[in-house]
């Protein structure tokens, strides 16, 4: 998952040798993942945005208070000593799941443009 303002785009390797992999290409704004997103940079107010229930040891499951697409609910993981967050699931209204773990977290970071558009390896089909 590669995104910036304009496009995101969510590539899916081969599943084996020789085969194409394929990148789905979405403007931004259309993406309904938005609210995991905002989650994971801090734009969210979470006690006005979701009803939220605390699971234990920093696990929390997060349900919106107003649709947000197709997610039905979030789980939400924080790292005990600095209270972020390692790890999301989003569960959707179709039964599917999306797990998204951050490792080597650095805040603030100077990041180039280039690493928010994506590239497809040669034999990708591009779905639009």
């Amino acid at each position: 998952l590669v995104g910036n303002q304009k496009k995101v785009w969510f590539y899916k390797p081969p599943f084996r040798e020789g085969e194409s992999g394929t990148v789905l290409i979405r403007k931004a704004a259309d993406v309904q993942s938005q609210l995991a997103i905002d989650l994971l940079a801090g734009h969210v107010d979470v006690r006005k945005q979701f009803n939220y229930k605390d699971l234990g040891e920093g696990h929390f499951e997060l349900k919106p208070l107003k649709p947000a697409g197709d997610i039905e609910h979030i789980e939400l993981f924080l790292e005990r000593s600095t209270k972020l967050v390692y790890r999301l699931v989003l569960f959707t209204l179709t039964g599917n799941q999306t797990e998204l773990t951050l490792k080597d977290v650095v805040l603030s970071p100077e990041l180039s443009d280039k690493m928010f558009t994506f590239t497809a390896p040669p034999k990708t089909e591009e779905i639009h």
